[in-house]
């Protein structure tokens, strides 16, 4: 039953009817969902009291206590009985059983903090200031961001990689505030030096202003309502402890989940950064019209273009991308014979179908990786120019599985370095992530948190896949943008139309949804947001600084964010790395 602990009255005199036996011990995730041990079995409720799910286990006898563990990823239950204690996944799925000799009637897993009041399961101890007293701005999370971070800073941090530290702000009053927070770096004791927070453009910014009641969930799209301050590189290595500090006679209230208790203080490490070793094969193709011109991409194009998007979206610093450019070895006079003819798609000019240089491309550069010797932790890429001779079905294509690792890629013949057509900015990063191995995504989640399976190897947005494994919080909602239970505030009504995409016959989203940067079913604290470092230096258009998840999806898919294709009406959107992806990429570059 629900209780008004104001009063004592009963609010409800039954929050779930009808238990099939006897309810002990429950606990709450951080959807705000309700997971009951009930004697033989497990109940997950919804914040209504709806059932979402029950689990059953034949080694159930008396079923009696319940918790999350720190990161409200595993669900814990023990046997008051036998002694055995459980561990469940979100999805339902058993992860572990082991015995502790005797019956269990209560469970705690340290660290454990309450959901909804905040905190990190890698939070450190902290000392709530004496400028904290009678604050009516807290600081709500210090967010260290260089591609994809969350308010727990669990994403690892590169050394010498552009760093961009966002101070949110929480305002608890009605009116306007503004506050001036300086940002102190310390290592092993030692104070770095302290910083002011810059705009956009990395001009300065003398203090902050935050709207009447500014929630920070609610603001954390706008670049604006946060304190931000460009790391030094020199702070950019080891471990270092970061405080946001309210300027002299001014009071700033900490409720920040990274310090327990909350006293504006982050500690990070930087990884020290692999190197990606590329070779791009200069690429070219015969005009469509049927001269004799062969179509070249621009030499400088390539080498700026690719260095500067890779450079923005993989976990690597500045001069560790090893990047050679090579013509083919057929000398510079090569040029590709498309396995398809010329056509004149949806009214445009005569093109090649790029899909049609994929084979030859590949084959160029595997030719460039057999000549090299075939080594094994450089990827080879053909590179073919982008322009009205050849545009439609801007896309590459990588070898999975081969030794040589190669991929094609293509790009925009000028300034601004992007095709025009689709959200391809980094596509080069999406073939070179098949290379590494990484699949489109598959499998997804939805709002009960049950699997789907794609159909017939195709899985959201028309993405093809045959991958079965689902990973928690793969998917948002893109017509109500509530696919789970977000935080208030959080919660918000978008609504970007999706054309509809000539090439699929496709309108809107396939099942309502697209698959997500990283988590949105387990509080904002671990909402995986994206940032552009050098979108904020450069002064760019604020949608291309702050990545917002629920409009811009995982570039391993065929999802687009907020805007359509140029024929559509609307501007290109580039797609973004996942968490999980940008880890995966660490890994894999760590070990080339």
């Amino acid at each position: 039953m629900q209780v008004d602990q104001s009063t004592g009255d009963i609010v409800s005199p039954s929050f779930a009817a009808n238990l099939p036996n006897i309810g002990y011990a429950m606990s709450f995730d951080p959807s705000g969902d309700l997971w009951l041990s009930d004697s033989s079995r497990i109940l997950e409720y919804g914040p209504s009291g709806n059932l979402l799910r029950t689990i059953t286990n034949p080694s159930f006898n008396l079923v009696f206590a319940a918790v999350f563990n720190p990161p409200f990823n595993t669900v814990y239950a023990g046997d008051l009985q036998t002694g055995d204690i459980f561990s469940y996944d979100l999805n339902g799925n058993l992860q572990n059983t082991f015995n502790v000799g005797s019956g269990v009637d209560g469970l705690s897993v340290a660290g454990t903090v309450l959901p909804g009041t905040g905190g990190c399961s890698t939070a450190i101890p902290g000392t709530p200031p004496p400028t904290a007293a009678g604050a009516t701005v807290n600081v709500a999370a210090i967010e260290v961001n260089q591609v994809v971070q969350d308010w727990c800073d669990s994403v690892p941090l590169i050394q010498g990689k552009p760093t961009l530290v966002r101070v949110h702000l929480q305002n608890t009053t009605a009116t306007a505030q503004s506050v001036a927070v300086v940002l102190q770096g310390s290592r092993n004791g030692t104070v770095l030096g302290q910083l002011h927070p810059v705009n956009p453009g990395n001009t300065s910014a003398s203090s902050t202003s935050v709207t009447p009641s500014q929630n920070p969930e609610a603001a954390r799209g706008s670049i604006n309502s946060t304190a931000n301050f460009l790391l030094p590189t020199s702070w950019e290595s080891g471990t270092v402890t970061l405080t946001a500090l309210p300027a002299q006679g001014q009071k700033l209230g900490c409720a920040d989940p990274t310090s327990q208790p909350s006293a504006c203080t982050v500690q990070v490490t930087f990884k020290p950064s692999p190197t990606l070793h590329l070779t791009l094969v200069e690429g070219s193709y015969p005009d469509p019209n049927g001269s004799a011109v062969c179509r070249r991409p621009d030499l400088g194009i390539m080498n700026h273009e690719i260095k500067q998007r890779l450079y923005e979206i993989f976990p690597v610093a500045p001069g560790h991308i090893d990047a050679v450019i090579t013509v083919p070895t057929g000398g510079p006079a090569q040029c590709l014979t498309p396995t398809a003819p010329a056509q004149h798609f949806y009214g445009g000019p005569l093109s090649w179908q790029l899909d049609s240089l994929n084979g030859p491309g590949a084959a160029l550069a595997e030719a460039a990786w057999q000549a090299a010797g075939r080594p094994s932790n450089r990827f080879f890429i053909t590179v073919l120019a982008t322009s009205g001779d050849a545009w439609y079905g801007t896309s590459g294509e990588n070898i999975n599985g081969s030794p040589y690792q190669n991929a094609v890629w293509y790009i925009g013949n000028a300034p601004p370095y992007s095709d025009p057509w689709f959200a391809s900015r980094y596509e080069i990063g999406h073939e070179l992530m098949h290379a590494m191995g990484l699949p489109h995504p598959g499998a997804w989640i939805d709002d009960a948190k049950v699997d789907h399976q794609p159909t017939g190897n195709v899985g959201l947005c028309g993405t093809p896949s045959s991958n079965t494994n689902a990973q928690p919080s793969v998917a948002v909602d893109t017509s109500t943008w509530q696919p789970y239970s977000f935080t208030p505030g959080i919660a918000k009504q978008y609504q970007y139309p999706w054309p509809q995409d000539p090439t699929t016959g496709l309108t809107g989203y396939p099942n309502g949804r697209a698959y997500a940067l990283g988590p949105m079913i387990q509080g904002p604290d671990s909402e995986i947001w994206g940032l552009n470092v050098d979108a904020f230096q450069a002064n760019d258009l604020p949608q291309r600084i702050v990545i917002n998840p629920h409009d811009t999806f995982d570039m391993m898919s065929y999802c687009y964010g907020t805007y359509g294709p140029s024929w559509a009406g609307g501007a290109s959107k580039f797609q973004w790395i996942t968490a999980s992806e940008y880890e995966t990429v660490l890994s894999k570059l760590g070990s080339s």
